[in-house]
C-alpha cells in the first residue's frame, strides 16, 4: 500500500501557539494592572496610616487638654511650651500655646484692657504634629484656676512682639527682672499670636522686659529690651518690633571688573555698623539685616554715592546687591603697577576723617589693559613701569552721568604706529596704480600695499576701503585708508584707539564720555 496515498487531498493539522508579539503585548498589559493595582494598595496603605497617625495625634492632644484641667490653670506656663509623647513606635511633638484670659474676655491681653485681678482662666491650644501627618491636630480649650488666692501688692505684664508685617512672632523668648531688687521670674515664650501675657509681678519701678530668639533682630540696636512700671492691680503693656534677619551678598556688577578690596563701602540703614572694614573678598556677604530697603555703594568720600544700589532684604532670605562704581579699562604697558589716589576737585568734596583714598589696583598683563570697578569721583591714575619708569599722572573725572564702561590711561603709542603705517601704505599703493595700470587705485592695490608693509588690514568697510590695526595685547589702534575720487589713496579720518572686547573707544580726555541728562 502507498503510505503517501492514504493523506492524499488532505491538509495536515499544524498545533498554534503564541506568537512572540502575542506574548508581549499580554506581558505589558499585565505589568500596567499591576502596578496600577500597586499604586492604589500603596495609596491606601498610606491613607490607613495616615488617618491611624490623626487618632493617635488628636488621642494625644486631647489626653493634654485633660491633664492640664486637672492640673488647674495655676499650674501652667503661660506662653508656649512643648512636649515630645512617643506612641506606637511613632514620635509626636505637642506644641502648647496657654494665655491667661478673664471671663468673657475674647481678644488676647495684647490688644484689650486687662484686669490682672480677674484672670480666672487659661486659654489652651494644643497642637500635636508628627508620623505622617501633613497638618498638625489642634483641640482648643478653658483651663481654670483650681484656687481663688490671689497675690497681693501684683501687677501683670502683656509683652507684644510683631515682625515688620506686624504679625505675631511665637516662640520668642521673654525675661523679666527688676534691677533695683534683682528678682528675676522664669523665662517664657510668646505665644502663638505674639503675645504673652504674664500675671501677678510684684509691683516695682525697676522692671524690664528682654526678648531673645536665635535669628531675629531689632530695627536698631538696645531695642530689644525696655523698661516697664508694674503697679498694683494694673496691667503694664510693653510691645517690640522682631523679624527674622537677612542678609545681603555684595559683588560687583561685572565682575570681569572687580571691585577694589580696599576700598571701604557705604550701606544706608546699618545703625548696628554690620558692614566690616576692608580688605573684602567678593563677593561677601553681611548678615543680622533687619528686613528692609537699604543703598549700598563703594567708596566712602561724599562724591562716592552718585551711583547707589538699592536692593531689598527680606526676612530669613539673602539678596544680592551689585554693586555700580565706574567700570574703567586702564590701558598701560605691560607690567606697569597703577595705582589709584582719590583728586577733591571741588571745594565741597570731604572724605571721612580728611584721609585720601590710594589704592594699589594691580599690575597690568600682557593684554596691556586693567579692569576696575572704581568708585564714582576724581582720581588721579599713577603708574610705575617694570623698569621702574614712573608714568606720568592721568587724572580722570568719572561722575553718575559717565558712560561705563569707558577707558583710559597711558599713550601705548599705537596711534603713531598705525599712522605711519597708514602714510606707508598710501604711498606704496599710489606707486603700484602708477607702476602698473595709468595711476588708477582699487582696493586690490591698497590690500598689496598693506601685505607689503606689512600690517595687519582688512577689506571695508566699505568696497574702496581697507581698515588697517596696530595692537598691543587688548589694545588696538585703527585707521581706514580708502580712495579719492581721482582714484589716488589717501587717509580717511582719524585713527581710533579702542579697548578690550567688546571695544570701548580710548579718551585721553580728563573724563570719560557723559550721558546727556
Amino acid at each position: 500500500m502507498d503510505c503517501q496515498a492514504i493523506g492524499a487531498g488532505h491538509k495536515p493539522h499544524r498545533e498554534e501557539g503564541f506568537t512572540l508579539v502575542e506574548v508581549i503585548a499580554a506581558t505589558v498589559i499585565f505589568v500596567l494592572i499591576s502596578t496600577s493595582a500597586m499604586v492604589l494598595l500603596v495609596q491606601a496603605l498610606q491613607i490607613v496610616r495616615s488617618n491611624s497617625d490623626r487618632v493617635a495625634a488628636a488621642a494625644i492632644a486631647r489626653g493634654i487638654v485633660e491633664d492640664l484641667q486637672d492640673q488647674g490653670a495655676e499650674f501652667l506656663n503661660p506662653g508656649l511650651t512643648t512636649e515630645t509623647v512617643s506612641q506606637g513606635g511613632v514620635s509626636y511633638t505637642a506644641l502648647i500655646d496657654a494665655a491667661w484670659v478673664s471671663v468673657d474676655q475674647e481678644a488676647d491681653p495684647c490688644t484689650t484692657t486687662v484686669d490682672p485681678t480677674g484672670l480666672a482662666f487659661m486659654r489652651v491650644t494644643v497642637a500635636v504634629s508628627g508620623g505622617r501627618l501633613t497638618g498638625p491636630q489642634v483641640i482648643d480649650a478653658l483651663v481654670p484656676r483650681r484656687s481663688e488666692a490671689v497675690i497681693s501688692d501684683t501687677g501683670s505684664v502683656s509683652v507684644r512682639v510683631i515682625d515688620e508685617t506686624g504679625l505675631g512672632v511665637p516662640g520668642v523668648a521673654v525675661d523679666l527682672f527688676d534691677s533695683v531688687t534683682g528678682t528675676t521670674l522664669p523665662r517664657f515664650l510668646t505665644g502663638l499670636t505674639g503675645c504673652l501675657l504674664i500675671p501677678q509681678v510684684p509691683t516695682g519701678t525697676g522692671w524690664s522686659v528682654a526678648i531673645s530668639k536665635t535669628g531675629y533682630v531689632t530695627p536698631g540696636p538696645e531695642q530689644d529690651t525696655l523698661g516697664v512700671h508694674v503697679a498694683s492691680g494694673a496691667n503694664a503693656p510693653v510691645s517690640f518690633v522682631y523679624a527674622e534677619s537677612g542678609q545681603i551678598r555684595l559683588r560687583s556688577i561685572d565682575d570681569s571688573y572687580p571691585l577694589i578690596r580696599s576700598d571701604a563701602l557705604s550701606l544706608t540703614l546699618d545703625p548696628w555698623n554690620l558692614l566690616p572694614d576692608p580688605p573684602y573678598d567678593f563677593p561677601f556677604v553681611i548678615g543680622g539685616l533687619f528686613p528692609g530697603s537699604y543703598q549700598t555703594w563703594p567708596g566712602t568720600c561724599s562724591d562716592s554715592g552718585s551711583r547707589q544700589t538699592t536692593v531689598v532684604v527680606a526676612s530669613g532670605e539673602t539678596s544680592v546687591a551689585r554693586l555700580e562704581g565706574n567700570l574703567i579699562q586702564i590701558v598701560a604697558p605691560p607690567g606697569t603697577e597703577v595705582t589709584l589716589e582719590h583728586q577733591p576737585l571741588r571745594e565741597q568734596t570731604s572724605c571721612p576723617d580728611g584721609v585720601v583714598p590710594r589704592y594699589t589696583l594691580g599690575v597690568v598683563d600682557d593684554s596691556a589693559i586693567l579692569r576696575a570697578n572704581v568708585p564714582t569721583g576724581a582720581w588721579a591714575l599713577k603708574g610705575i613701569t617694570f623698569d621702574d619708569t614712573v608714568l606720568d599722572d592721568t587724572v580722570i573725572d568719572l561722575t553718575g552721568l559717565t558712560v561705563s564702561p569707558c577707558s583710559t590711561g597711558w599713550d601705548l603709542g599705537l596711534t603713531a604706529a598705525v599712522d605711519t603705517a597708514g602714510s606707508q601704505l598710501v604711498t606704496l599703493a599710489n606707486q603700484l596704480a602708477d607702476d602698473s595700470n595709468a595711476g588708477v587705485v582699487t582696493q586690490n592695490y591698497l590690500v598689496k600695499a598693506a601685505r607689503e608693509i606689512p600690517v595687519a588690514f582688512e577689506r571695508g568697510p566699505a568696497a574702496d576701503e581697507i581698515t588697517i590695526q596696530q595692537s598691543l595685547g587688548a589694545v588696538r589702534a585703527r585707521l581706514t585708508i580708502g580712495i579719492t575720487a581721482a582714484d589716488r589713496a589717501r587717509i580717511r579720518g582719524e585713527a581710533n584707539l579702542v579697548v578690550g572686547d567688546p571695544p570701548v573707544p580710548f579718551t585721553s580726555a580728563p573724563s570719560c564720555v557723559e550721558v546727556t541728562p
